[in-house]
């Protein structure tokens, strides 16, 4: 049957990039604190790739298994780093630079990497877009606005939380219950709202 697809920040893209392929399956769609922007680019990149690829270069897969990136993962599952040495160094590096290019490639028509005007056409069921606050570099509100204007039949919300939110949760650290993503569900009952409708 039908779902309803939700996702912030990075969820934000892969809710998008996963309706646009499957439209006929998704009933509504809610986003939050969309990446966009070339700074906000650059810093996924950064984020997702850098620090594995220049241990990758300076020391093989075995020095990726030491890195922070890597820490945790291994920590929950110690197969991965098995999985990680079994890696060839090259092949890792090409895969983290393609990687880096789709973020920092982004299309200067498109508010979302991946996405193009066609993709946008394809989204016609319900959604929401949460309005980015003024100071989120990270998920510019400019971002926000020009996905809600690529989808007429979306609604453009004002989040329940203030301006300074990502930069006040971007400062608590990601262990013992908290993070950058503790007070999601006080978007809960607008999303319920809204897909119960």
């Amino acid at each position: 049957g039908k779902v309803a697809m939700l996702g912030g920040s990075a969820g934000s893209r892969i809710s998008l990039l996963t309706a646009a392929a499957n439209p006929d399956i998704v009933s509504h769609l809610v986003i939050w604190w969309i990446s966009g922007g070339a700074i906000s680019m650059a810093t996924l990149a950064a984020h997702y790739t850098a620090e594995s690829a220049v241990a990758c270069a300076r020391g093989g897969m075995e020095a990726v298994a030491r890195t922070t990136t890597w820490a945790d993962q291994i920590a929950r599952n110690p197969r991965n780093r098995d999985i990680l040495l079994r890696q060839d160094p090259d092949a890792y590096i090409a895969k983290l630079q393609q990687w880096a290019a789709a973020f920092t490639g982004a299309d200067p028509n498109s508010p979302v990497p991946g996405m193009t005007k066609a993709d946008f056409a394809r989204l016609t069921m319900p959604v929401y877009v949460f309005r980015s606050g003024k100071s989120d570099i990270h998920h510019p509100r400019r971002t926000s606005e020009w996905v809600h204007e690529m989808l007429p039949g979306s609604k453009l919300i004002e989040p329940p939380w203030p301006d300074q939110e990502w930069n006040n949760v971007s400062l608590i650290p990601n262990k013992d219950g908290r993070g950058r993503f503790e007070r999601w569900p006080l978007l809960a009952p607008q999303i319920l709202e809204f897909i119960g409708s």
